[in-house]
């Protein structure tokens, strides 16, 4: 098929109008910040030369909390949080039986025993966490320290007492839909 004059000028235009629209476009690599849902949707690649984009949706239940019971907004969106980034019912089960109420600023009751947070970090072996202003200023990055430890075989004594069973395991896992 041969252009004609016409169709050729036409062409041209439309070609430097797209070209001049994707000068203007700023495309860069940004990373947001981490939040209840971040493993929703999740860019795998994005190459600019090439303008191809590729979404990866990972399905979600949205109508289930994870924990059951009288627990409040913050509680629910960390711990709905915890189980859509690991989906780890263990991981779940030790934050339960370290810190019972879910709260990342939490100090254990024991006696001067300095363990803090959601799993209840030690100060004293893990000080590089503890110390780390992020510790107590970013919840979801409190969560990855946990679970790095927890996976790594960190021991946690509320959980090896949930791992002997009995009530105090029943009670544990009664605190979740899991």
């Amino acid at each position: 098929m041969k252009l004609n004059k016409l169709d050729s000028i036409l062409y041209i235009i439309v070609l430097l109008t797209a070209l001049f629209v994707l000068s203007q476009c700023n495309i860069t690599k940004q990373v947001l910040p981490s939040g209840p849902y971040d493993n929703i949707f999740q860019i795998e690649d994005a190459n600019a030369d090439e303008l191809t984009f590729n979404l990866q949706i990972i399905p979600t239940d949205w109508t289930i909390n994870v924990l059951k019971g009288d627990y409040n907004l913050y509680q629910h969106k960390w711990m709905n949080h915890a189980w859509y980034r690991y989906r780890d019912k263990q991981f779940m089960y030790m934050m339960a039986s370290e810190n019972g109420l879910f709260n990342h600023d939490r100090k254990s009751l024991v006696p001067n025993e300095p363990s803090y947070g959601f799993c209840q970090i030690h100060q004293g072996y893990h000080p590089q966490i503890v110390n780390n202003p992020s510790f107590w200023n970013d919840p979801a990055w409190q969560l990855d320290q946990c679970h790095k430890l927890f996976s790594g075989g960190t021991a946690f004594y509320g959980y090896k007492r949930f791992q002997r069973g009995g009530q105090f395991a029943t009670d544990i896992i009664n605190k979740f839909n899991l």
